[in-house]
């Protein structure tokens, strides 16, 4: 059902979210490991000249009088100053030679560790075609069964008692908040009528209070509002408070409510993400959540409660005029 969809769809939209997040940082380790092997291989070019230079020098001590000095005993205080010269630069010969290996064995682990991120970001690369096809097809599926709902009438009965189960499920998440006393009953709030700004920016799709179906006559009513905003839009509290649930709800998809003080309480429905944990406390105007579309609808927007005791107000006429 409409249920599945949403949350198949939320699901793959979550997975595609995470491996985008892993080819970011992938992204991330190809560019450092690049930059090393640009270096590594700039030292190696260094140690390559440095050893010519040396095997120069070596040889034109082998065809002079610099080798059998070494094998020598020496009788002038010169022969061992020499002496001690050519074993200085010898064993700077093997510190050097020892440098270079240590440089090559760092630069082949390096292109390894290369190899191995360039296939990791293929591999992710895939996946996440695999999950934005999936995501296509859960979405063209949602829509498919709304598009039934809207042409059966059984459908849409069956859909009407889904919306009048979901407000059963939601009045008993409210009633176990109301004895919480998480905010004080001293909150100003009573006074924000007409005061508070909106949620999210966008336009009011769906207004508070009694609606009749143009097709089938049933008469439903709309507890909250639905502003119509671009999936991911960022979410804003309306007054301060603090978060008391989140959570999925049925007919109402990823949901936050937050205790405003005062008995009342802010509901912000149909999210694609939830951006703060329960408990948490929130000043007004802070970003609270994300726009998605797990409502039962297919449109893509915030859906907005505003209750007191557990009965619904109209927003409309506590939101600031615009």
């Amino acid at each position: 059902g409409i249920e599945e969809s949403n949350r198949a769809l939320a699901e793959h939209r979550a997975a595609l979210k995470k491996i985008n997040r892993r080819l970011s940082k992938a992204r991330r380790n190809l560019k450092k490991t690049d930059k090393k092997i640009a270096r590594l291989d700039k030292k190696k070019e260094k140690y390559k000249g440095a050893l010519a230079s040396r095997l120069v020098a070596i040889y034109k001590m082998r065809s002079g009088k610099a080798m059998p000095l070494l094998f020598a005993s020496f009788s002038t205080p010169e022969d061992g100053r020499r002496y001690q010269y050519l074993s200085t630069v010898m064993g700077s010969d093997r510190e050097l030679i020892g440098k270079a290996e240590r440089n090559i064995k760092e630069l082949g682990t390096e292109r390894a560790k290369l190899a191995s991120i360039q296939k990791d970001i293929i591999g992710t690369r895939k996946k996440a075609r695999r999950r934005k096809e999936q995501a296509t097809r859960a979405r063209r599926s949602k829509k498919k069964l709304l598009n039934s709902v809207r042409r059966k009438k059984d459908r849409h009965k069956s859909m009407l008692r889904e919306l009048v189960s979901a407000e059963a499920d939601l009045l008993k998440v409210l009633e176990g908040l109301g004895g919480a006393g998480f905010i004080a009953d001293t909150s100003d709030f009573a006074r924000m009528v007409g005061k508070l700004p909106m949620p999210v920016e966008g336009r009011v799709v769906s207004t508070f209070g009694k609606k009749k179906h143009p097709r089938f006559k049933t008469v439903t009513f709309n507890n909250g509002i639905v502003i119509k905003a671009e999936l991911g839009t960022e979410v804003r509290s309306v007054y301060s408070g603090r978060v008391v649930y989140v959570g999925w709800l049925k007919g109402y998809g990823q949901v936050l409510i937050m205790d405003n003080g005062g008995g009342y309480y802010t509901l912000f429905a149909y999210l694609s993400e939830i951006l703060k944990k329960k408990g948490t406390s929130v000043v007004k105007g802070e970003i609270i959540a994300l726009v998605g579309d797990s409502g039962p609808k297919d449109t893509t927007g915030l859906y907005f409660e505003l209750r007191r005791k557990g009965v619904p107000k109209d927003p409309m006429e506590w939101l600031a005029k615009r």
